[in-house]
């Protein structure tokens, strides 16, 4: 789905001496960093020149046109706003003739619309995402949803609702790709692709000597097997999805939290360096959380094995993690 920005034109009367060789259409509307606000001629006989003066001198020079030449002169628009031009239009005809017409309009640059969007695969499966723009008016959206192979699940558009947040019933499907067009109230728009989905790899956790990263002969096959996996996984969704694979390390509580987290760190690097070394080309990143986000809650200093672990996500999209910590992508993938 593509939106296009809507350039309002209107036309602007010409003395009546020149009408026949030339019209004129103002680009009133512009988005900064796309096409910009101009005046735009439309030659139908030859002309020696043409010039267009405003307020602060000279617009823009024209010469030796021919029938079917289109000149823009970009209109001056230094910040986003309303902007109004008044100056004079001179036309030269190749036997000397001249004509001129006073021009008086207003004209405006829209800023970027900018915005943030939290669709996470849970609020997706559940039909909602809830979209943000400070300080600007979103008037509409529109949104495609898709599933597996690119197959269109739902299409949804109308009025941004209050505060932002669009509701929709769930497809029976998975959500693996949403197309997103929001549109401010002063004409901006944007367009994003979200991929709010992720795929766990089911593996068996490698051992680890206690206060190490260093991956032992016997977790070999472990790895091994998980590599399988995670290859498995990456097949299906490729050819529609640039999925990535992300390693997380997770701890128990037992120790101190900041070497909890050096240490989860080490080891998903190890495992990451290891899925590389070993053949797997996507892009693979990897962050040790230590125990910022334990699977089954606990005291301080208790040991829980299912707390130490590392997951493997197969996502597009960098899935969220607790405040403080990143994704370190690896080299070489």
């Amino acid at each position: 789905m593509r939106a296009t920005l809507c350039l309002l034109l209107f036309l602007v009367p010409l003395a009546a001496r020149a009408q026949d060789a030339l019209s004129l259409e103002v680009r009133d509307r512009a988005l900064e960093g796309g096409p910009p606000n101009a005046l735009i001629l439309r030659v139908h006989e030859p002309l020696r020149r043409v010039s267009l003066e405003g307020a602060t001198g000279r617009i823009g020079l024209r010469t030796g046109l021919s029938s079917g030449d289109e000149v823009e002169f970009r209109l001056p628009a230094p910040r986003p706003g309303r902007h109004r031009f008044e100056g004079v239009l001179k036309v030269v005809f190749p036997d000397g003739r001249s004509a001129e017409r006073r021009l008086a309009f207003d004209y405006q640059l829209v800023a970027p619309l900018s915005y943030d969007v939290d669709a996470t695969p849970d609020s997706v499966a559940a039909g909602r995402l809830q979209v943000r723009a400070e300080g600007r008016a979103l008037e509409r959206f529109e949104m495609v949803l898709f599933g597996a192979g690119q197959r269109e699940l739902a299409r949804l558009e109308g009025p941004m609702p209050a505060e932002g947040r669009l509701r929709w019933a769930p497809p029976d499907d998975k959500v693996y790709r949403i197309q997103l067009v929001v549109h401010a109230a002063d004409g901006a728009f944007r367009e994003v692709a979200l991929h709010p989905w992720k795929l766990d790899v089911p593996h068996e956790e490698v051992l680890f000597e206690t206060g190490s990263a260093d991956i032992r002969e016997s977790e070999v096959p472990k790895l091994q097997a998980s590599l399988q996996a995670i290859r498995k996984a990456l097949d299906e969704v490729r050819p529609w999805a640039d999925a990535q694979l992300f390693i997380a390390g997770h701890t128990d509580t037992v120790g101190e939290a900041s070497a909890n987290a050096r240490l989860s760190g080490r080891r998903s690097l190890a495992i990451g360096r290891w899925f590389q070394a070993h053949g797997l080309t996507v892009s693979v990143w990897t962050v040790g959380v230590g125990e910022a986000s334990l699977a089954v809650p606990t005291a301080d200093e208790v040991e829980e094995a299912r707390n130490r672990r590392v997951e493997y996500i197969i996502a597009v999209d960098r899935p969220g993690l607790p405040a403080s910590f990143a994704w370190r992508r690896l080299r070489g993938g």
